[in-house]
This record gives C-alpha cells, sequence and structure tokens, in this order.
C-alpha cells in the first residue's frame, strides 16, 4: 500500500481519506534548488473489507545550473482486501498507467526518490502490482509489518521486453495512543535476469516515519536512506513531510 494511505488504514476499516506526501531529495549528483520535490496526492475509501486506493505523482528538479525540468507520473489505481485488528493478512493489487513519454532528468531521477515507488516516473511503462501483507500486533501497540509481491513492467514501445520485479518490505514500530512511529526496509530486486544477477540488481533503502496516532488531521515525517552504491550515487537521503486527512 502506499505509505500515507497505510497510515489511514492503521484504525478499524472502514475509513476513508485524502493525503499529500512531499519528499525532497538531497542529490550528489549536483546542487538543486529547495523547490525539486517529489510530490504524491493520494487517496483511499473503504467499502466492506475491501479498500480502493489511488494516487497521483508530480516530480520537479531544478539544478543549479540549468533550468528546472518537471513532470506528471504514472497514476495509480488498486484495491486492498483483509481486514482485522491485531493479527492481518491483506492482499493489494493494482496498476500504474502509462503516462510518462519522454526520457528527462525529472523522469529518469523522480524513480529513484522512493524505492516503493519506483514505476511512479517509470517511462513507457504499464505496470501491475501485487502484493500480500502481514501484520501482527501485540496489546502494547507494537507491530511488526511484512509484505512482498510480483510488478509486472510491460513497456508500451514495440520490441521492448517484460520485466518482473520483486517489491519487498519490513518494518517494526509501535502505535501509541498519540504518535505512530516505525523502522523499516524497503526494496527492489529485478527477477527477470540471471539468479546470479538478482542480488546485483536488488536496490534498497531504510526508512523511518513519525506519525500523529489520531485526529482527523495527521501529520507525518518520514526520512529515507539509499543502501544501494548507484541508488546512493544518485541521493544521499530524502525528507519527506506529509498529511493525512480522514474524511
Amino acid at each position: 500500500m502506499l505509505p500515507l494511505l497505510l497510515i489511514l488504514a492503521q484504525s478499524p476499516l472502514p475509513s476513508r481519506g485524502l493525503a499529500i506526501d512531499i519528499l525532497r531529495p538531497h542529490f550528489n549528483t549536483a546542487k538543486t534548488s529547495l523547490l525539486s520535490v517529489a510530490a504524491f496526492a493520494s487517496g483511499r475509501v473503504a467499502v466492506g473489507p475491501v479498500g480502493f486506493t489511488f494516487e497521483l505523482p508530480y516530480f520537479r528538479i531544478d539544478p543549479n545550473p540549468g533550468g528546472p525540468t518537471a513532470t506528471l507520473g504514472n497514476p495509480y489505481v488498486g484495491v486492498e482486501l483483509g481486514r482485522g485488528t491485531h493479527t492481518r493478512v491483506s492482499a493489494t493489487a493494482g496498476v500504474r498507467f502509462a503516462v510518462v513519454k519522454d526520457i528527462d532528468d525529472a523522469k529518469v531521477i523522480g524513480s529513484y526518490v522512493d524505492v516503493s515507488r519506483f514505476e511512479a516516473f517509470r517511462s513507457n511503462t504499464f505496470s501491475i502490482h501485487t502484493a500480500v501483507r502481514l501484520r501482527l500486533q501485540n496489546d502494547a501497540g507494537f507491530f511488526v509489518d511484512v509484505s512482498g509481491g510480483p510488478t509486472a513492467w510491460i513497456p508500451t514501445q514495440p520490441h521492448a521486453q517484460t520485466e518482473v520485479v520483486l517489491h519487498h518490505e519490513v518494518s517494526v514500530g509501535h502505535q501509541g495512543s498519540a504518535a505512530w512511529f516505525a523502522v523499516g526496509y524497503n526494496g527492489l530486486s529485478v527477477l527477470t535476469e540471471k539468479p546470479a544477477a538478482v542480488g546485483e540488481l536488488t536496490i534498497g533503502e531504510l526508512n523511518l516515519s513519525i506519525v500523529r496516532a489520531r485526529g482527523r488531521l495527521r501529520p507525518t515525517f518520514q526520512l529515507l536512506l539509499p543502501l544501494d552504491e548507484e541508488y546512493s550515487a544518485v541521493v544521499g537521503f530524502v525528507v519527506g513531510l506529509g498529511v493525512a486527512i480522514r474524511i
């Protein structure tokens, strides 16, 4: 599930909400203005045990020297099945439509802002996402969250080959009466390669999230730290601020 929408789903279903998530990368390749950001507008509505989600991504980069470039990303729509309180198993499925066509700095670098949303700025790609999530939580509010599943990258250009990747995530944290805290790992592995190359074609990031756990308006802070050498060569770290609104 999308990060801020996951926050909305922590309370018993049904839940509805909107969220805006703004991520500011620190680039190692060049100096950029403070307005070089990725923004994700998203929404969720639950009908019984089924949750419907959408996301609209945007990315702008303003290198110095050089002029700014910006792009709308590939929008996402999906569904989530499953409910529970302390032990919860859920499944998600969705698609990202191939809106991004041409390749420029905003589209290429935008994919590296958040591994869990890598496909948001991948050009000429229609992607199909699936995942299974297991969440265990005790009476004190401590939880473990594990998820993973394959995603198909289907090219929209002729003669290009479909690729299959694996998104995998694990996080631990605490959901108290006032705040929600978690640390974890997000990773992506390309599976349509020789087995020996899968490890080399895996990128990942550590993440820290702190969220207000109650109220209609729920601000959040995120910190993402790239682990892969190729990834960290582009992005040093990412600071995120956002807000989720229950409606």
